[in-house]
């Protein structure tokens, strides 16, 4: 790796890091940031060739017989042998998860289980507040109710009283004798 390249990550990291520039530090400080960020920079480009690696890899029939230079008929023409060993290596490494899948796999199906529960919560939220905008006009409704049943409630009193007042009334006619007027009397 060129010194040059080296010098100019370094000193890109330090500005991005908020550590400064690169002059402001001594000779030998500045050195050992040159020798660590040529570690990492080595470190990131073999990982990238490992990736590289990893995605062009075939783990089938057809991939290894490609890699390995062994005919596709002489693995076919061997199911219990050659083949059954290929499928349970590739078994035995998929199992050993150094690719990660599973994991991917695992974390994809977390991710979509919040995602629904947050669907679940984001419904029931919705639903919940079309209830309290409902409980609310149901409320009014009640109010409204509650006061014409007192209105009535008065009214009633109003006509027990009037009704009270015309039987008093009626029963002072009644006994006053004289104002009694008898509709069925024999004439003698």
């Amino acid at each position: 790796m060129e010194r040059e390249n080296i010098i100019t990550a370094t000193a890109g990291r330090l500005k991005q890091f908020g550590l400064g520039e690169l002059s402001y530090y001594k000779e030998n400080t500045q050195e050992q940031f040159f020798t660590i960020e040529q570690y990492f920079l080595e470190k990131e480009e073999r990982l990238k060739e490992i990736l590289e690696e990893i995605k062009s890899t075939n783990f089938n029939i057809r991939g290894i017989c490609k890699d390995t230079n062994i005919s596709k008929s002489t693995v076919y023409n061997n199911p219990n042998t050659i083949r059954l060993y290929i499928e349970k290596r590739i078994k035995d490494i998929e199992t050993q998860d150094l690719l990660f899948k599973n994991k991917q796999e695992k974390s994809q199906e977390r991710i979509t289980e919040i995602e629904d529960f947050l669907d679940k919560a984001i419904i029931d939220q919705i639903e919940y507040n079309n209830l309290k905008v409902h409980n609310g006009h149901l409320q009014v409704e009640l109010n409204r109710f509650s006061e014409k049943c007192e209105l009535l409630g008065a009214e009633r009193l109003e006509l027990v009283k009037r009704l009270n007042a015309a039987e008093i009334e009626l029963r002072q006619l009644r006994n006053k004798k004289g104002n009694v007027v008898t509709l069925n009397e024999e004439k003698v």
